[in-house]
C-alpha cells in the first residue's frame, strides 16, 4: 500500500525549488531488499526530539566571514520552522574536532586538577556563533 501521508522537504543547494515539499516519491523496496521496512504509527517505540546539525569551529569560522544579513539568512534558513530546516537541537565538540581549524584542548596534559583549564580559544569564533 502506497503511503500518501507523507512530503519531502528538498534543501539541495542551487535547486529553484529549494525549501519546497514534495509529494512522497513512491518509495519501493527492491525484489532483493534484505529486510522488510514496516512502518507503525500506531505502536510507538522511540520518540523524536527534534532535528538539528553541529556547531563547529569551521562552522563558526565560516559564519564570521559572512556578513551581517547573510548571517541572518544562514539562521533562518536553518531554524526558522516555516522557511528553513525547523532545526530545534545542537551540538558541539568538546576540545578539538576533525571540523576544528586546528588542534587543541582545554587543559594542558596532565593537569589533572584542571588549573589549567580554559575556554578562552573558543570565545573568538565558537561563543558568538552559539
Amino acid at each position: 500500500m502506497r503511503d500518501t501521508s507523507s512530503s519531502w522537504t528538498l534543501t539541495a543547494r542551487d535547486l529553484p525549488e529549494k525549501f519546497s515539499k514534495s509529494p512522497h516519491s513512491g518509495w519501493q523496496p527492491s525484489e532483493d531488499a534484505p529486510a522488510d521496512v514496516r512502518i507503525t504509527p500506531e505502536r510507538k517505540q522511540q520518540e523524536i526530539l527534534g532535528f538539528g546539525g553541529a556547531f563547529t569551529e569551521s562552522t563558526a569560522y565560516n559564519f564570521s566571514r559572512l556578513g551581517q544579513e547573510n548571517q541572518r539568512r544562514f539562521l533562518d534558513a536553518m531554524f526558522h520552522p516555516v522557511h528553513g530546516n525547523g532545526y530545534n537541537l545542537c551540538r558541539t565538540h568538546i576540545h578539538s574536532c576533525d571540523f576544528a581549524l586546528g588542534n587543541y584542548t582545554y587543559v594542558d596534559e596532565g593537569d589533572a586538577d584542571l588549573t589549567t583549564f580554559s575556554l578562552v580559544h573558543e570565545e573568538k569564533l565558537l561563543f558568538p556563533l552559539l
